[in-house]
């Protein structure tokens, strides 16, 4: 037996190095089934680093005692992610919620129509941020993301909050914009007013 193997043999007894195998076993075993959803990096990571950690163990208990039962996983790829099928059914209801939802809808209409201190200040394009980082994750098959971002209504709070803020911003130019493409829309369909007839546009302007 190498020195270095014994010393840490000696540091702590065969047994406890068992436990500790086992311990990694159930890990890994739990990551495999359901995934490691706190981490920003596939599963297949987490699932080769604890192998790795497991090998280490068995290294220090060979010779020592029984390893009857420890069991060594294969090594899997990189990119694994466990329930990929379940990530992707989430996230694609998920991005059918957001789209059908009113606020969100109004948010985008707004988006073109808000300076970018306005924008800044009602967190807009964070807001539609983290919607379309969901939708291109989608697109490009990205289960890391999807798992991420892609629980039912996980955004829609914010989504109204922020559509609340921009409804709060004072419009008065927006609204006579929209005035004016109306009223010259009327005139070029021969909706022509009585002279000296007050409109909408009169009260705003």
């Amino acid at each position: 037996m190498d020195r270095g193997k014994q010393t840490a043999i000696q540091e702590k007894p065969a047994e406890a190095w068992v436990q500790i195998f086992q311990k990694l076993s159930y890990e890994w075993e739990k990551v495999w089934r359901y995934g490691a959803a706190d981490n920003m990096w596939p599963d297949g990571i987490t699932l080769n680093r604890i192998r790795k950690e497991m090998l280490q163990a068995k290294y220090l208990i060979d010779g020592s005692c029984s390893n009857e039962g420890l069991v060594i996983p294969d090594e899997m790829p990189h990119s694994y992610m466990a329930n990929a099928d379940k990530i992707r059914t989430q996230a694609e209801q998920a991005k059918q919620g957001y789209l059908q939802d009113k606020a969100y809808q109004y948010l985008c209409q707004m988006e073109g129509r808000l300076t970018e201190q306005q924008k800044e200040r009602t967190q807009l394009v964070i807001t539609l941020g983290k919607v379309r980082n969901l939708i291109r994750a989608i697109e490009q098959d990205d289960l890391v993301v999807m798992r991420e971002y892609g629980n039912d209504g996980q955004f829609s709070k914010e989504i109204y909050e922020t559509a609340e803020n921009v409804r709060m911003l004072p419009m008065k130019q927006e609204i006579n914009k929209v005035i004016k493409e109306t009223l010259k829309m009327d005139k070029d369909d021969g909706d022509w007013q009585l002279e000296g007839q007050m409109t909408i546009y009169d009260f705003v302007s």
